[in-house]
């Protein structure tokens, strides 16, 4: 079954909790059918170019349901995978997830250096598709510094993470990161 099927099939939709910042999922029971039909694709060895994409989108949604230690494993496959494929992007991508899913774990430490690292990497030249990793490091760079009370500096991420969506005329993503700032602005001021 494709991973598109396998989308179509669960509802793996989620909704962003303002007071957590941390996405939760729509319906629980669907998206851990979906993440078992994933798990099962990951292991499918007909198609293994494949197979790390599987793993990135594996590891999401494990991290969605609170399956920390899973998410973490099959994310740092996937940037593995896509660092022998030469694909710098797609690991600079999973690295990110990954330092998410430590963020919301609890390893502060280890997700804040993944986090620099990462961009560090996005600003090199070896990075072609900078737009997409700067939003995505922007906003849940924010969003973890939000949660260590850091507040101007997380607002300063997510001014510049709504710049690029603005550039891009993501109006949906436009609206939930300033209510994002919103919160933090009230986190910082209650």
């Amino acid at each position: 079954m494709s991973t598109t099927k396998i989308l179509q099939l669960h509802n793996m939709a989620t909704t962003l909790n303002f007071s957590t910042f941390r996405e939760d999922p729509v319906d629980l029971e669907e998206m851990k059918q979906g993440i078992e039909s994933l798990r099962t694709k990951a292991n499918d060895k007909t198609n293994p170019s494949e197979r790390p994409k599987v793993l990135l989108m594996l590891g999401a949604y494990e991290r969605i349901i609170g399956e920390y230690d899973e998410s973490v494993g099959h994310l740092a496959t996937a940037r593995d995978l896509f660092f022998q494929m030469g694909q710098l992007d797609l690991a600079v991508g999973a690295d990110l997830r990954l330092a998410v899913t430590l963020h919301w774990k609890g390893d502060w430490e280890q997700a804040e250096a993944i986090f620099t690292k990462s961009l560090d990497k996005i600003q090199s030249k070896a990075i072609e598709k900078k737009t997409n990793l700067l939003e995505y490091l922007y906003l849940n760079y924010g969003k973890f510094l939000a949660d260590k009370k850091y507040y101007d500096r997380s607002l300063k991420l997510l001014a510049e993470a709504l710049q690029l969506k603005i550039a891009s005329g993501d109006t949906d993503a436009i609206g939930q990161i300033q209510k994002m700032m919103s919160a933090v602005s009230e986190k910082k001021n209650p």
